[in-house]
């Protein structure tokens, strides 16, 4: 039995109808259009505080982390966990969900972490984003429409990404 398996198996001993509910909530509201929903937010904020230079960052890493989640998708057509939760129609490897949560949650702590002055309320606003980031993922493994290692290369997929990104950007100034 492989980790991925042996990691769905233990997690569907979890599940409960309550438990269910909540994991979709969070699923549904950090779907590929919710982080879009969210990042256009986060796009007007940052042109009307004229930061068009972060807002090329946040069009770039999501639009990127978007497209790279469907070519790797697309390549390696890996089928998700037969015992679904919820219904899905594309391929399991690598999961979206991860990849643009932690392209968004970790673009949100590198925008604004240096504007919080106190430490402490700095490091739970980290702690905080990498909670939602580690959550998303969580969910995705608890309603059986990701094997772990999917999530997990959604993770390292997107947090590449998004340094390659700022790192351009930076180069370019």
């Amino acid at each position: 039995m492989s980790l991925d398996q042996i990691i769905n198996t233990k997690v569907t001993l979890l599940q409960t109808e309550f438990l269910t509910k909540i994991m979709l909530i969070i699923t549904n509201i950090m779907s590929t259009k919710g982080i879009i929903f969210l990042s256009l937010l986060l796009i007007l904020f940052l042109a009307h505080k004229k930061r068009y230079q972060k807002v090329l960052l946040v069009i770039l890493s999501i639009g990127g982390g978007i497209a790279l989640e469907l070519s790797f998708k697309a390549l390696i057509q890996r089928a998700r966990p037969e015992n679904a939760l919820i219904e899905t129609t594309s391929y399991s490897f690598p999961s979206g969900h991860a990849t643009l949560a932690i392209i968004f949650f970790s673009l949100i702590i590198y925008l604004f972490k240096d504007q919080i002055k106190n430490t402490l309320q700095r490091w739970i606003f980290i702690a905080a984003n990498i909670f939602l980031i580690l959550l998303i993922g969580f969910t995705r493994i608890y309603l059986n429409v990701h094997w772990f290692t999917d999530v997990l290369a959604g993770f390292i997929l997107g947090i590449l990404w998004l340094y390659l990104i700022i790192y351009l950007l930076k180069k370019s100034k």
